[in-house]
């Protein structure tokens, strides 16, 4: 029992029928009506695991052995690492904080605009501007490091 994974299946629930509750007739069963919720979330969830599951053992399939084996303490690893860091420290401040708490903090797009007192449609903006200036900036990098995030690092 994965407790973590049963809180984001509630979670996602709740918050799907906060967004439906206009729609929702007066007459339907509420607990059933959750229940079919949760249900569904909770196999959309476990698909979704088991799809990075597959794409992971097929990167490690076809991963050079040099590369798994990677001592990743490396000069390479930490080169690797400063590069991504000052990458995201180099954007703008607020495109800085948009890409943070996506990324970092788990944080879904209309949380990150309530919580910086945004648009939706600015958050997305400025997430976009902020993958794109940091794909130009570590586009020799990205193989490697997604590849690296895949196998589990």
């Amino acid at each position: 029992f994965d407790f973590d994974l049963a809180k984001e299946a509630i979670h996602t629930a709740l918050i799907r029928l906060w967004a439906k509750r206009a729609t929702i007739s007066p007459d339907l069963s509420l607990k059933a009506y959750m229940y079919k919720v949760v249900t569904n979330t909770s196999l959309d969830i476990f698909k979704h695991r088991n799809v990075i599951e597959q794409y992971k053992m097929y990167v490690v399939q076809n991963t050079p052995v040099s590369l798994l084996h990677h001592d990743y303490e490396s000069a390479d690893f930490k080169d690797l690492i400063n590069h991504i860091n000052k990458a995201v420290f180099d954007l703008p401040e607020q495109m800085r904080t948009v890409f943070e708490l996506s990324r970092f903090e788990g944080l879904k797009y209309l949380e990150i605009a309530n919580h910086l007192g945004i648009s939706v449609k600015t958050m997305e903006t400025q997430m976009s501007r902020a993958l794109v200036k940091l794909r130009q900036k570590l586009a020799h990098y990205l193989t490697f490091y997604f590849m690296i995030c895949l196998i589990g690092v």
